[in-house]
């Protein structure tokens, strides 16, 4: 049986959706020649930004010539279209099958050389095993949306994805905290939200947000979190 997750990109890849933002297409995004590039999700500014401005400078500050990671990245993410930043890592099982879908579907479109994983650092082992080899070593952003419900033990997940920031990294975090639905590759999210802010005790919170959401999608509770480390 194919992972869901596989299942969902290769439907998801063809485009277009309501949430890429701007672009009809992740093509679209990576084409882009704008000086503060956003990803085909409109997550920076219609989520956790107040204005196009305010991620400008979190651009500038957290994300050029810095080293940022996107863990469960999937076939967007947002770090694969940060084209200033120093290093790009992408940390996901499935990561390298995702790329052969970019890849495969730039060639069906007649055009090989879009590839808007190319230059980035694909890491195709489960989450918590990757956040060992890069611990306390990102010093631009992480970025860790949507992914809990991946991994047997999300409370691990989590504290493995903030143990790879070093003092004045910036967290983008958003996730289900009660999810139920079990397929291959998913599994249940039963946390209390108390219990999750106090993993965030050595970054400050700079604000909290809702996720944007597609059409009949229903959340029981969820938390979405801007935050920087703290110094030692």
């Amino acid at each position: 049986m194919e992972n869901p997750e596989l299942t969902f990109w290769k439907q998801w890849i063809k485009g277009p959706y309501p949430w890429l933002g701007s672009w009809k297409t992740c093509r679209d995004a990576y084409l882009s020649q704008e000086t503060t590039p956003i990803s085909s999700r409109k997550c920076e500014i219609t989520e956790f930004c107040n204005s196009k401005e305010e991620w400008s400078k979190i651009y500038e500050s957290n994300v050029k010539d810095k080293t940022c990671v996107d863990v469960g990245v999937g076939c967007d993410g947002m770090v694969p279209f940060w084209k200033d930043a120093k290093k790009r890592i992408l940390i996901d099982p499935l990561v390298d099958e995702y790329h052969k879908l970019i890849q495969e579907e730039s060639i069906s479109q007649g055009e090989p050389d879009i590839d808007w994983f190319s230059g980035c650092e694909l890491v195709a082992i489960p989450a918590q095993e990757a956040c060992l080899k890069f611990r306390d070593s990102i010093d631009g952003t992480i970025v860790f949306r949507n992914a809990m419900d991946h991994d047997t033990d999300p409370v691990g997940l989590l504290k493995s994805v903030l143990s790879l920031a070093i003092p004045g990294c910036l967290l983008i975090f958003w996730s289900e905290l009660i999810h139920k639905t079990e397929d291959v590759g998913h599994y249940s999210v039963p946390l209390n939200e108390a219990d999750v802010m106090q993993l965030f005790s050595e970054f400050t919170i700079i604000r909290r947000f809702k996720a944007i959401h597609g059409p009949n999608y229903v959340c029981k509770s969820e938390l979405g979190l801007l935050a920087i480390r703290n110094n030692k």
